[in-house]
């Protein structure tokens, strides 16, 4: 791959992440002009660390953890806004924005996973995560034991954590 065709395509990678990466950006500033502002250092921070040459395979990781950079040092400049959050804040805030897109990627291979399993184990996983579900009220409406129901229950959880670990394996190869 030649070099013009690595920084066009670090270009396109970044190019794509750029609505994620404004709204974390956003989601630590107190205003879309300043994140715009902070979004286009972390845009430069990022062309100069990988000079367009390199391939990245974990650009988020990478773009997120300069942004956050970015966003301190912002921060730092303008002390002098009357509402300011400590650097510890600014630190466990932008932990939490980071976490967000793997939580969301987690619902939803955990709700394809539920719609996959057989109707019966849905519904027995359903009303046991129901309002007011329990282990005993299961095993009561369903004439089994408790510890009957807790190990079916244990074996469908096993199942779903396989499967999501599996899809969300699948998609980050894709």
């Amino acid at each position: 791959m030649s070099k013009q065709d690595r920084q066009d395509n670090f270009v396109r990678v970044l190019t794509d992440r750029q609505p994620a990466l404004y709204g974390y950006i956003f989601s630590l500033l107190p205003n879309r002009d300043a994140a715009w502002d902070v979004l286009q250092e972390t845009n430069l921070s990022l062309w100069k660390k990988c000079d367009g040459e390199e391939e990245i395979h974990n650009l988020d990781a990478l773009a997120h953890e300069v942004a956050r950079y970015e966003v301190m040092t912002w921060l730092t400049k303008n002390r002098r806004d009357k509402l300011r959050f400590s650097d510890e804040v600014v630190r466990l805030m932008a932990e939490d924005a980071a976490a967000r897109p793997a939580r969301a990627d987690k619902r939803a291979a955990l709700r394809e996973c539920l719609r996959d399993l057989p109707e019966h184990t849905r519904e027995l996983v359903q009303r046991r995560y129901a309002p007011g579900g329990s282990v005993q009220t299961l095993a009561d409406a369903l004439g089994r034991s408790t510890a009957a129901v807790s190990q079916a229950l244990y074996r469908v959880r096993n199942a779903l954590k396989r499967c999501i670990e599996h899809r969300l394996t699948r998609e980050g190869a894709a």
